[in-house]
């Protein structure tokens, strides 16, 4: 029997749901940032600018 952990219990579980409609799994060793790092801080600044109309006129307010 298989020992029940996270990646069997939940991540593989979330991942095969996600993935048929178009999210992408990129495993941790392989993200553009250290597995330290909790908040994708550029990402978020960038979709905050990209929705919404009052930061894409001045993307200073995104910081």
């Amino acid at each position: 029997m298989a020992q029940f952990n996270e990646a069997n219990s939940v991540r593989d579980f979330i991942r095969d749901r996600a993935t048929p409609f178009g999210t992408q799994f990129v495993p941790g060793n392989e993200l553009a940032r250290t597995t330290d790092e909790v908040l994708l801080e550029d990402s978020v600044k960038g979709a905050l600018i990209r929705l919404n109309p009052e930061i894409k006129a001045e993307p200073d307010k995104a910081d």
